[in-house]
């Protein structure tokens, strides 16, 4: 919910800064080719889009500003969604390879898909509260889109390290 008011956001923002999201996504995919898996660069690439966005000189306002970081925001639940279905197949795959393992384990690709229902729940509920903590203050316009850009980014990075444990079994 916190990421669909921080996308409409971006919608009704500047056209200028409305256009970011796709210019985002591409920074960001750029800045993890070349952090190659290391998660303290990787880490590093959180925050780089809005960073330029909030430069801008057009980013004065709350609205702009978190315009940009809803434009983050949608670029990293892009990449995370991404990421997600790529891990749930590698998962499915290794459910499947392991099924006639004794004992069985747990099957990995549901157990995916709940983790990330329990975490956007979670998202949501925090970024919520961070809303709520700026009662009628113009920052909740600033809050709420960089609560969700900075757990989504989180998320993100966190679903990459797993894919690649089940690259690596």
């Amino acid at each position: 919910m916190i990421v669909r008011a921080a996308l409409l956001l971006a919608l009704t923002a500047p056209a200028a800064m409305a256009q970011q999201p796709a210019a985002d996504l591409a920074t960001l995919r750029s800045c993890l080719a070349e952090a190659d898996r290391d998660p303290d660069a990787e880490r590093a690439c959180v925050g780089k889009p809005s960073t330029a966005c909030l430069d801008a000189p057009q980013a004065t306002t709350t609205t702009a500003i978190g315009a940009c970081f809803a434009a983050e925001a949608e670029a990293w639940a892009h990449l995370m969604a991404e990421t997600l279905d790529s891990a749930t197949a590698m998962a499915a795959t290794l459910d499947a390879l392991a099924a006639d393992e004794a004992p069985p384990s747990p099957p990995a690709a549901p157990l995916l898909v709940a983790s990330q229902r329990a975490w956007e729940a979670f998202r949501d509920a925090d970024c919520a509260l961070e809303v709520a903590l700026w009662t009628d203050g113009s920052m909740r316009l600033v809050a709420g889109p960089q609560c969700a850009m900075q757990h989504t980014a989180a998320r993100t990075l966190a679903l990459m390290a797993r894919r690649r444990a089940f690259e690596n079994p």
